[in-house]
């Protein structure tokens, strides 16, 4: 297990780089990380089944939260950590003897991490190369990392795998900040809805698992489901429940989302569309791309509507979270 382990998280054993970051901007480097590239100058566990494609990093009080997208078998699994700052700037702590040091960074494209193990008496590192967009391999961020590597000599390119896609596009927790519905009643109601949490993780069998707050008849409701992947792509869906399709439609991947949802509950059969939000308020990109795509699919302007700013109910999704 711990040789698995191992190999998972560190992948090649380096030597230690002499240089970090200063003053880390913890706020910035939150969100989505790809990872691109792995330097070495000895393989341990390239052949390892279990292979790394993503991070998530969320931060609160001094803890850092590590989300990790990982591919096995053709299937995705996740992982999640919780460590510890410490006294020097970019290092963190993490049970099992390991640590992560954000050595280089300009939070907007790249990022290079050091990851440490001590493992059989003895301490491993490895330095890897993490991007914000899955199309950008050879920013200047990849000149940075050769320049800390020079001597290293063994370069991994990591393919995009639908794993980190999934990961970036969808998981971790959002405020819902604006709902375009086709349900009865949504325009009369619409004035009196808040702010509405959605935490959406993966289960063990990899289906989504939606955990949502949100407001029906003036109160707020918590309600978890579990959708299944359709055939074809990220697309899923749990007729049982009544949701026919859940999709996203578009997304910067990193601050908003948008995401339609078709419905058929008590015979009547609507569609909405909501845009996801990792802050409470809403980008003016994301209010674009939200509007565009109601108005696109039919909704009338008294359809639509953006939520009041009392963020009371959303929360509590989160808090009952275990993600």
């Amino acid at each position: 297990m711990e040789a698995r382990l191992l190999s998972a998280i560190l992948g090649v054993a380096m030597v230690q780089v002499q240089t970090a970051v200063q003053d880390l901007d913890l706020q910035k480097i939150t969100g989505f990380w790809q990872e691109v590239g792995v330097a070495s100058n000895q393989n341990l566990a390239l052949k390892t089944p279990k292979k790394l494609e993503a991070l998530f990093l969320t931060w609160s009080g001094d803890q850092l939260t590590v989300r990790a997208a990982y591919s096995s078998s053709g299937s995705c699994d996740m992982e999640n950590i919780v460590g510890s700052g410490t006294d020097v700037s970019g290092k963190f702590v993490f049970p099992g003897n390991r640590e992560i040091h954000i050595i280089d960074t300009d939070y907007k494209h790249y990022a290079i991490l050091q990851l440490s193990l001590r493992w059989q008496g003895k301490d491993f590192h490895v330095l890897k190369y993490y991007t914000r967009s899955l199309e950008d391999e050879g920013g200047p961020g990849f000149w940075r990392f050769r320049e800390l590597t020079t001597d290293t000599g063994l370069y991994l390119v990591a393919r995009h795998g639908r794993c980190a896609k999934l990961l970036k596009e969808l998981l971790g927790s959002w405020y819902v900040l604006a709902v375009a519905s086709g349900e009865k009643g949504f325009a009369e109601e619409k004035a009196t809805k808040n702010i509405e949490g959605v935490v959406v993780t993966l289960t063990p069998e990899n289906n989504l698992k939606v955990q949502s707050s949100r407001h029906r008849l003036e109160m707020c409701d918590l309600s978890v489901m579990e959708l299944v992947r359709q055939n074809s792509g990220w697309v899923f869906e749990n007729p049982s429940l009544g949701v026919l399709e859940y999709r996203v439609l578009g997304s910067n991947f990193r601050d908003y989302a948008i995401v339609f949802t078709q419905l058929e509950l008590e015979d009547e059969a609507f569609s909405t569309v909501e845009l996801y939000s990792r802050a409470e308020s809403a980008s003016q990109a994301g209010l674009s791309l939200f509007t565009k795509w109601s108005r696109g699919l039919g909704f009338l302007s008294q359809q639509q509507a953006r939520l009041q700013t009392d963020p009371t109910c959303a929360r509590k999704a989160f808090q009952v979270s275990c993600f």
